[in-house]
Order: C-alpha cells, then structure tokens, then sequence
C-alpha cells in the first residue's frame, strides 16, 4: 500500500502540472483534507531546488484560501448544526461538577471542559 502512495506521489510530482496539484492538496488539506502535502512539496523542491520558493508561495497562498474555506465550513456548519447540539451537550453535563460547558453567549465556539483536558465541541 505504501509502495502504491509513494509512486503516485512521485508521479504528481513529475507532473507537468505538478504546481497546479500542488495547490490542490494544499488548498483541500487546509480546508477538509488532512493528508499533507509535505512530500509532495519536498519532492517538487528537490527536482527543482531553483524553483523553491515559488513552490513555496503556491503551497501557502492555496492552504491560505483552503483555511478561508475551512473557515466558512465551520461557520455555517455551527450555524446549521453546532447551536442544535449545544443544550443537547449542557444538558448532558449539567449535573456534573467535573464538566462544564465553557463559553458565552457571544462567541460561536464552545469547549466542553474535563480536568486538563479540553475538547472543541463546535
């Protein structure tokens, strides 16, 4: 299996579109995809060491704009969903004194606190 992804990997890279599907990745991990485009970039960048740093702008400038989508994802999907299951998960903790729901009524994200943990709710 490992075999499979390496030379796919290497086959983008080669890729006369190689920077186009480097922005893909980048933009798609940064929003919803998290597989990183690491090695890809690194390969891009050792076959073409001159080119580095436009590689470089490509990857940044595309996971910049996937963070905006990312971004929108949450927004809306808070709105669509996150403010259904917010009574859901006080009523749920209400009770205990090692669970609070942390969070005011202005802001959109919520963490449901544990001793030293936290975990984003929404």
């Amino acid at each position: 299996m490992l075999r499979r992804l390496y030379d796919w990997t290497m086959e983008k890279a080669a890729h006369p579109h190689a920077q186009w599907w480097l922005a893909a990745f980048c933009f798609m991990e940064a929003s919803f995809f998290p597989v990183p485009p690491h090695p890809l970039l690194g390969l891009m960048c050792l076959a073409e060491p001159k080119k580095a740093v436009r590689f470089a702008i490509i990857a940044t400038l595309a996971s910049v704009v996937g963070g905006l989508l990312g971004y929108a994802i949450g927004h809306f999907a808070y709105e669509a969903f996150g403010m259904g299951l917010h009574p859901v998960i006080s009523q749920d903790h209400k009770g205990s004194r090692d669970w609070k729901v942390n969070g005011d009524s202005n802001t959109k994200s919520r963490c449901l606190m544990g001793g030293e943990r936290t975990f984003a709710v929404v």
